[in-house]
């Protein structure tokens, strides 16, 4: 989300906003901009039968960079497609493709979409896949469009706050100045939700996971109890044979690691693609949580061969 909250052709609330946010000595940088909205259809130019009507938000790359947006600069008569759901929404990634809509006394024009980017240059909460194109490009579309039923001009006051830690003061004004039937939400107040909803679905899934760790390690671990149990004569007659200890307990370690190594490996690599997909609904890099579940599988695992050896040991110097 690239403003901390924006508005869409509300400026009589954009300027209560800036005046209340001066009043706290709220240092923000404020930019209007303007998009035009309508409706297209896509279409690939490898399968022209594979067309998807969608409402379209276009923006000019100058004017995001002027509101502090870091954006690609497309070339003229191209525009690159920003969307962070896109893999969600099974978007065919493959580039470029036409975009197709009714200009002017009803005739068609088509945009080529020549990139794609998984991010958003305006707020999520706003209607319509955003494009972003040249200043030239979006003139030229904004005069031969037809507004109507089908297309409008928007105007969208941003703002960016310059200190994070304000945050939380600067949301509270923004959403104490807008109505509140709207579905208007701010970069804080989604990610502090976002924060809740999925630590509480974090816990959960981390709580029950370390349950089926713990649970699935003590059935083996009880397995190999058992075993090493109706083994005692064995590990006896071994000893009485002149085997040392260490000698046994060498055999004892390569089976104990291929038991406990198989189903660690399948484990890991389960988790591996169970989070990979979770890091693509939720749009965002899960490394960090990959790799601590991984560790919290090795050491319980390990933990459980570590005990598992041990008992055998004792088992084997209690034979004779």
């Amino acid at each position: 989300m690239p403003f901390d909250f924006a508005v869409e052709d509300m400026p009589q609330e954009a300027g209560t906003i800036s005046n209340r946010l001066e009043e706290e000595q709220i240092d923000f940088h404020y930019a209007e901009l303007h998009a035009i909205r309508f409706d297209g259809t896509w279409t690939s130019k490898e399968n022209n039968a594979d067309e998807r009507q969608r409402t379209f938000l276009l923006f000019s790359s100058e004017q995001l960079a002027q509101a502090g947006v870091d954006v690609e600069q497309p070339e003229e008569g191209e525009a690159i497609y920003y969307n962070t759901r896109a893999i969600i929404e099974g978007m065919e990634l493959s580039f470029p493709k036409e975009v197709k809509f009714i200009a002017t006394n009803d005739e068609e024009m088509q945009l080529t979409v020549s990139n794609f980017k998984l991010e958003n240059v305006m707020n999520y909460r706003f209607f319509g896949d955003q494009l972003i194109v040249s200043e030239a490009t979006f003139q030229s579309i904004r005069e031969n469009i037809q507004v109507g039923e089908f297309a409008e001009v928007l105007t969208y006051e941003t703002f960016q706050l310059l200190d994070a830690d304000q945050s939380d003061v600067a949301s509270n004004i923004f959403l104490g100045n807008v109505e509140s039937d709207l579905f208007i939400t701010d970069f804080h107040t989604s990610y502090e939700q976002s924060i809740q909803t999925f630590g509480l679905l974090i816990f959960i899934a981390g709580f029950l996971g370390i349950v089926f760790l713990l649970s699935t390690g003590s059935i083996l671990y009880f397995k190999q109890m058992t075993e090493a149990e109706q083994e005692k004569e064995h590990y006896r007659t071994l000893r009485q044979l002149g085997f040392q200890v260490n000698d046994i307990m060498k055999g004892i370690i390569r089976k104990q690691l291929f038991v406990y190594i198989i189903p660690l490996a399948i484990g890991l690599l389960h988790a591996a693609f169970a989070l990979n997909v979770g890091s693509v609904l939720i749009v965002a890099s899960m490394l960090t949580p990959i790799i601590m579940s991984m560790a919290a599988y090795i050491t319980i695992y390990l933990m459980f061969t570590i005990l598992t050896i041990r008992y055998y040991r004792s088992i084997v110097r209690k034979a004779l």
